[in-house]
């Protein structure tokens, strides 16, 4: 009888062991006990956060080319001006998802299809609408692509994602907007992701040159620094920004830059 006990109580005990040994594996392989701090992804190393707007280089630069292409549609065409003037706020800004809506009339002004096709051109080098070619850095594949070469259109398409899709922005008129007196100059920049008071910008001058290959005058661009002393000049500047949701939960609370408001650069 003892021998019998014996038998299961030892039974028991190495049951009672196993299981434990397993939960704690478990336990220890669980997502939430996973040290994130590093996930590798072909050639790249992801934060935890890389499918979410943690990347300040990418965001950054595809900021630099929302404004750019967006100056360039505001310096020749009336219909972009008539729909930034339109629907500017009265903290001077336009969001995205009011610049980049569809319109329910297909004959109506369509600016991300405008936009698209300038960006596009811009990026698959078969088009150089400006007299100098002064521009933002070829954007590189965003961190979650895995790297490596990638064609124009899907770049273009992938850049439109990132920005209207995974991140929360506005573009940010400083000194207003005013398309009275000609010609006039714009200059296009973007929000540093830091506490910076000043980021490199894109000057975009009037050329009274007609352009018989795509019947708009086309305009020069020159590299120029953008901060408080140069927005005193008084001249056009478009900044593309994030906006922060108030949401918890939201993808666009932007944790990844914390104390920093977006608001005060250029203010």
């Amino acid at each position: 009888m003892k021998k019998t006990f014996f038998t299961i109580a030892t039974f028991l005990l190495l049951a009672v062991f196993f299981v434990s040994c397993e939960s704690e594996e478990i336990q220890n392989d669980s997502p939430q006990n996973l040290d994130t701090t590093s996930l590798e992804l072909g050639n790249e190393s992801l934060s935890p956060n890389s499918f979410m707007p943690s990347d300040p280089a990418t965001l950054e630069n595809y900021s630099q080319w929302a404004s750019f292409v967006t100056s360039y549609l505001l310096r020749h065409s009336a219909d972009a001006q008539n729909l930034f003037v339109s629907n500017m706020s009265t903290g001077k800004t336009v969001d995205f998802d009011v610049a980049f809506a569809i319109p329910d009339n297909p004959s109506d002004y369509n600016f991300p299809n405008d936009f698209k096709k300038t960006l596009l051109r811009y990026l698959d080098g078969s088009w150089s609408p400006d007299t100098q070619t002064t521009k933002p850095p070829t954007p590189g594949t965003p961190p979650f692509a895995g790297g490596g070469e990638v064609d124009p259109e899907v770049l273009t398409q992938q850049i439109m994602d990132y920005l209207l899709q995974d991140n929360c922005m506005e573009f940010y008129f400083p000194n207003s907007l005013s398309f009275v007196r000609a010609p006039f100059t714009i200059t296009s920049t973007a929000h540093p992701l830091t506490t910076a008071d000043s980021n490199d910008g894109i000057i975009r001058l009037y050329t009274h040159i007609p352009d018989p290959n795509n019947g708009n005058l086309p305009s020069s661009t020159f590299p120029q620094l953008v901060n408080d002393e140069y927005a005193a000049l008084g001249r056009m500047i478009i900044v593309t920004r994030p906006v922060r949701e108030s949401t918890p939960g939201s993808p666009c609370l932007y944790d990844e830059y914390p104390g920093l408001d977006f608001r005060l650069f250029l203010d």
